[in-house]
């Protein structure tokens, strides 16, 4: 088990190079450049070059990128801000436990319409349930998460007026965060576990544990369930990073004060080191998730995790 930890932590290195690399080259290309938003248009020529010596942005582009890892390796610092002058470490950290609320309040949501939709989508599959689910989880998909939030900010906050259009201060100011980031997350949660779990109930196992007079319950909450888990669980897993880049846009819509809006700002603002940071931030966040769900694996499947007991043992 640690020899495989070790290998998929060692397997991230490359990953994140290549994210690092991908948006570098995006704000390297960008139009635009960051000394004219922070000196303004009235600066002269004089002023701006000697900005752009001082942050380093005078050097050719694989002398900046090899400077820019080479301080997050030796020293973990990912600059400094070029609006506020802050580390963008500590931007970072400031803004990151609002996103990750929202991310798992988004799960939550997407976790309790997503899986009991799916079963029973499956159980009473060509029924008008399972229409109506599939209805549902279509629309998740298909509908932007922007769009549905001004949609939602709309119906309950100027016409009916019961919950608050922005911020995050609050239970009643995460509800309609919440349902807009998990919408596209159930829809797809909904598809894995019906397909999943249709699978599962024609299995002879099953067959035989209703031969047994077992409840319809306990068989599918219990035994169908249970084997349906490894897709499903790979599916959340895959969510949770989706989430956490899907708040960019939500966080600008309701002016939630977290890692996206931060982000969002920044990209206007040609806040290079800070966009670098943000999305090297959440890739690793991904990484981490992505790590955890193969080891939750291990826990649910016996035959996974005798896999890994197998290759301790001498032979």
């Amino acid at each position: 088990m640690y020899k495989f930890i070790l290998k998929r932590l060692i397997m991230m290195i490359p990953v994140l190079l290549g994210v690092v690399f991908i948006i570098f080259s995006m704000m390297y290309l960008t139009p635009g450049s960051p000394e004219d938003m922070i000196l303004g248009e009235n600066a002269t020529e004089e002023d701006k070059q000697q900005l752009r010596e001082e942050l380093g942005l005078d050097e050719p582009f694989l002398v900046q990128f090899g400077t820019y890892i080479f301080d997050i390796v030796t020293k973990g610092d990912f600059g400094t801000s070029y609006t506020n002058g802050r580390p963008v470490t500590e931007e970072i950290l400031q803004r990151f436990p609002t996103t990750a609320l929202l991310a798992a309040l988004s799960m939550l949501v997407a976790l309790c319409i997503g899986i009991p939709l799916g079963i029973l989508a499956a159980t009473k599959q060509y029924s008008i349930f399972d229409h109506f689910a599939t209805t549902v989880s279509l629309f998740g998909i298909s509908v932007p998460n922007f769009w549905l939030g001004m949609m939602l900010i709309i119906v309950f906050s100027v016409h009916l007026g019961i919950l608050p259009p922005s911020g995050f201060y609050g239970a009643e100011y995460w509800i309609l965060p919440a349902i807009t980031v998990g919408s596209g997350a159930a829809a797809n949660i909904m598809r894995t576990t019906r397909s999943t779990m249709l699978e599962v109930i024609r299995q002879d196992y099953i067959r035989c544990i209703r031969a047994k007079g077992q409840t319809e319950g306990k068989t599918i909450w219990g035994h169908a369930l249970r084997n349906a888990l490894i897709p499903i669980i790979t599916v959340v897993g895959i969510q949770c990073g989706v989430l956490l880049g899907g708040t960019v846009l939500v966080e600008t819509v309701f002016a939630i004060p977290g890692l996206g809006k931060l982000m969002v700002d920044s990209i206007k603002a040609k806040n290079y080191p800070m966009v670098q940071g943000g999305v090297l931030f959440i890739a690793l966040v991904f990484c981490v998730i992505n790590l955890l769900v193969d080891l939750l694996y291990a826990y649910i499947d016996p035959r996974i995790k005798s896999q890994y007991q197998a290759k301790k043992r001498p032979k």
